[in-house]
């Protein structure tokens, strides 16, 4: 009994990424140190979904476990969770799944939202920076077309002594400024309990998701305000920045994160090919200069998810303003 209520609450923990896997084709949604691809979970979310009466949570282990039957038996190489995946092997197999994801999705607990349509994915995030963990993401994103990956979220690499001690946050893929998220006055998100967001507001008929980010920020970003908003339609994805500073220091930078070939070679869009799903984010050349750092990727962990390497696009303000709005469009093409 204790094992079963470990492995409850340690589903429970994950549940975020886990539960809301809308493709079988190898991704799912992954936040904080959870992986883009699909892991060998299944059995293990099958057992919780009946432990808790969740129909949804069975189907949709099912349907992962009909694409791919071999997990069943690999999770973490761990005895006990094999065994018990043994014992609802036939039981998996003989069901007949059918899981259905809902077009809106909101967690108020969490500020989680999910938004999909015919074309296109979206999830964003609210909470605050000292989840379990935890990376520096509040206000992030990640953006699907045709349930291809388009704006990403990295994930984790191989976890090592470091990452779960106080340097922890000098690895990159924990940091704010390796996150969809912007850097205001020079200054990424910072890691606590305090530092999170505020005013979190879903809203199924205009499916649209905004965060108020100023509290995810130390006190020497002079953020007085930053709403973070994101509007999905059939095949677009509109964000906009709506800022008040209290002083200006720097530069703003927006980052994004994306991989496949990436072209920045036509002003005010960058255009974005991922195994031939093709999109761009449309940006206003008066407002920011572009630049892209490539991120080698010698993690296998990493690796074995994006191939040899991401990309950080940077839109950096050309001027310093104590208000402003911006706004970028990311398109289906």
């Amino acid at each position: 009994a204790n094992w079963q209520n470990y492995e409850i609450l340690l589903i429970l923990n994950h549940l975020q990424s886990i539960s809301l896997i809308f493709t079988f084709r190898c991704f799912c949604l992954n936040c904080a140190d959870a992986s883009a691809h699909v892991s060998d979970y299944m059995a293990l979310v099958y057992r919780c979904g009946k432990a808790l009466g969740s129909r949804e949570m069975m189907d949709m282990a099912v349907d992962c476990f009909k694409e791919k039957p071999e997990t069943v038996t690999s999770v973490w190489l761990d005895t006990y969770k094999q065994i018990e995946a043994m014992k609802v092997l036939k039981e998996m197999s003989q069901a007949k799944g059918g899981y259905k994801a809902d077009a809106f999705t909101w967690y108020p607990q969490t500020e989680f939202c999910y938004m999909r349509n015919a074309e296109a994915f979206f999830a964003g995030k609210g909470g605050y920076n000292d989840e379990s963990h935890n990376h520096n993401d509040i206000g992030s994103f990640v953006l699907y077309f045709d349930n291809t990956p388009i704006m990403i979220d990295a994930g984790v690499g191989t976890y090592t002594r470091q990452t779960f001690s106080s340097e922890r946050y000098t690895i990159w893929t924990m940091q704010g400024n390796y996150h969809n998220i912007p850097m205001i006055n020079g200054v990424p998100e910072k890691y606590g309990k305090k530092y999170k967001a505020t005013n979190a507001r879903a809203d199924r008929r205009t499916m649209s998701f905004s965060v108020e980010l100023a509290s995810a920020y130390p006190k020497v970003a002079c953020v007085d305000s930053w709403v973070r908003s994101y509007q999905l339609k059939k095949s677009k994805l509109t964000v906009s920045d709506n800022f008040k500073l209290s002083q200006t220091k720097a530069a703003n930078i927006v980052n994004f994160l994306t991989w496949g070939d990436v072209d920045l070679s036509k002003k005010g869009v960058v255009s974005i090919n991922v195994k031939g799903v093709k999109a761009q984010l449309n940006y206003d050349t008066n407002t920011f200069e572009p630049s892209i750092e490539t991120i080698e990727l010698n993690d296998k962990r990493l690796s074995d998810v994006w191939g040899k390497k991401i990309y950080r696009l940077s839109l950096k303000a050309k001027t310093t303003a104590k208000s402003g709005i911006y706004k970028y469009e990311i398109t289906k093409k």
